[in-house]
């Protein structure tokens, strides 16, 4: 299992070696960027304001239903497993 990950982990090494390195950019890119971004943030804003889409007429909530009391029952003074 070891090796299988060695040789896993020196293929990925040399894959990654060989692999074309990003382009370096310079100041001028860098700056065109910085621009732009905010420029996207506020054309992209008014795709997130939500539509006034047509909906049905809202239902009437029902209330929750009043809680439960226990009703007085006669006591005779004898518990209900009680046998004697």
């Amino acid at each position: 299992m070891k090796s299988y990950l060695f040789v896993a982990g020196l293929f990925g090494l040399l894959l990654n070696a060989c692999g074309s390195s990003a382009a370096a950019t310079g100041p001028a890119q860098a700056q065109a960027s910085d621009v732009a971004a905010p420029e996207t943030a506020v054309a992209v804003t008014p795709s997130a304001i939500p539509t006034d889409t047509p909906t049905l007429l809202p239902t009437p909530t029902p209330l929750p239903s009043p809680p439960t009391t226990a009703q007085p029952t006669q006591d005779n003074g004898r518990h209900a497993l009680d046998t004697g």
